[in-house]
């Protein structure tokens, strides 16, 4: 027998077996496009996270009508955020604590009928921010600021004080009170009260009013002594036919602070200034416009 032939033989099949082996699994092996797993895990847990995070974006706070305080805030450097209170009878947002920063809610619908006191918010303590936020349709006050060192900034204050009383303002520092104003909207329905206001006395500080747009009311700001008023837009201030005040864009009493570039529109006095001596009224006139105002500069 040949055993150099049997033996090329026997070579010859195992290399063809080796062969038809890695043939035959590589194609058992590949899988066509349409069997290729497609990747969808974790763009379907992006959206079940989106859809939860949408769900619990805005927290709902509902009086009924019924209900005194929406939600009162005493616990120090809290952020709050994220909320809607409506509806509420009193007050919508009590903020009792100090350094607490409120900023992204709505606040609608808050203090009508036969109550006191009532306001949209209180800011009762010290260096409060109120920031990006709305307040619509209040009875009376929209933010009434006790506290020293608040800030309200960047805001929208709609329909308030719709009952007409005379504790209605839109922006209040109350006695002891202290802090500034920036980049505000205020649209007040009484004809009695202020947009934004101060104290020339003493017991309430608005440091700034800077960049804000306030219309209606009896007078679009109060200073107090040193305030810096500017970049304010004041329109549509209304006289009040039962006591004859007049209605007033900005009023200076006692004023040693700055008053500029603010424009007044409709107003049945652009400017009122009293007690003020030192006061260069006509570089307050150069340095404000006035647009449709029966009278610029009223000085008494």
């Amino acid at each position: 027998m040949n055993w150099n032939k049997i033996n090329l033989s026997i070579v010859y099949a195992i290399v063809l077996s080796v062969a038809l082996f890695f043939l035959f699994g590589c194609k058992k092996a590949e899988k066509t496009p349409e069997q290729t797993p497609q990747q969808t895990e974790k763009p379907i847990e992006k959206i079940a996270e989106n859809e939860e995070a949408q769900l619990i974006k805005t927290q709902v706070l509902d009086g009924k009508g019924i209900y005194e305080i929406g939600l009162e805030i005493t616990k120090d450097g809290e952020i709050v955020k994220n909320k809607l209170i409506k509806n509420w009878t009193q007050i919508g947002l009590k903020v009792n604590a100090k350094g607490v920063q409120v900023s992204d809610i709505t606040i609608d619908n808050i203090g009508h009928g036969d109550f006191t006191n009532q306001a949209g918010a209180r800011l009762l303590k010290d260096n409060i921010i109120f920031t990006k936020s709305r307040i619509n349709n209040t009875g009376y006050e929209g933010i009434g600021v006790k506290g020293k060192n608040c800030i309200i900034s960047s805001s929208t204050l709609t329909n308030i004080a719709t009952e007409g009383h005379t504790n209605g303002d839109g922006i209040m520092f109350m006695v002891g009170g202290t802090g500034s104003v920036y980049n505000t909207y205020v649209e007040l329905k009484s004809f009695i009260k202020h947009c934004i206001k101060g104290s020339a006395d003493g017991r309430a500080t608005l440091y700034d009013a800077i960049g804000n747009t306030c219309i209606g009311g009896a007078s679009g700001i109060i200073a107090s002594q040193y305030s810096v008023i500017k970049g304010n837009k004041i329109s549509n201030q209304q006289s009040n036919p039962e006591t004859g005040v007049e209605g007033r864009g900005i009023v200076l009493v006692g004023f040693k602070g700055t008053c500029e570039n603010n424009i007044m529109t409709n107003c049945p006095i652009g400017i009122l200034v009293s007690n003020s001596p030192d006061l260069d009224v006509e570089k307050l006139r150069r340095e404000n416009t006035f647009i449709n105002c029966t009278i610029d500069i009223k000085v008494k």
